[in-house]
């Protein structure tokens, strides 16, 4: 009759060190897909950050208005000659 208890013989604890590796090297590897986490957190924060400034403050500089026009393919306000070549040719 077979017994509920771990195998202590050397397939056992062969098995148990298997497993005791194996768990190891998955804690490893999530620490270090948690770090990357944190890290790509931190850089969508950074980039919200630039957007919401860019919107806020951004918004009256004259400069801003012509780079979104100009992001967004919108007319400038430029004259045709002024997108062209400085020789004429385009």
């Amino acid at each position: 009759m077979e017994t509920d208890t771990p195998r202590t013989d050397a397939a056992g604890l062969l098995g148990f060190a298997e497993t005791a590796d194996l768990c190891e090297r998955l804690e490893r590897e999530l620490a270090a897909a948690n770090a990357r986490i944190a890290e790509l957190e931190s850089e969508v924060k950074r980039a919200e950050s630039k957007a919401n400034f860019w919107f806020t403050y951004g918004s009256n500089d004259e400069l801003s208005v012509q780079n979104r026009r100009l992001i967004s393919g919108l007319p400038t306000g430029r004259t045709m000659n002024e997108h062209r070549h400085p020789t004429g040719v385009d």
